[in-house]
């Protein structure tokens, strides 16, 4: 059993640098781009894995969920 977010493809030591097309500088930047985001789309992060970029698509269901 595993997280939401290793469920998603995030592992430990990710870095989030966007979330839906904008970019992530910040935990405030993160936070605003979450607050923006439509709780019925998925979220679409790209993530860096050492120096290897990614897109880590995250269902609104799971998104929205408590």
């Amino acid at each position: 059993v595993g997280s939401a977010a290793a469920s998603a493809g995030l592992r430990k030591g990710d870095v989030i640098v966007g979330v839906n097309g904008m970019t992530v500088i910040s935990s405030v930047s993160f936070s605003n781009a979450l607050h923006g985001a439509s709780p019925r789309s998925p979220l679409v992060l790209t993530v860096y894995s050492g120096t290897t970029s990614h897109t880590v698509v995250i269902p609104a269901s799971v998104a929205t969920s408590p």
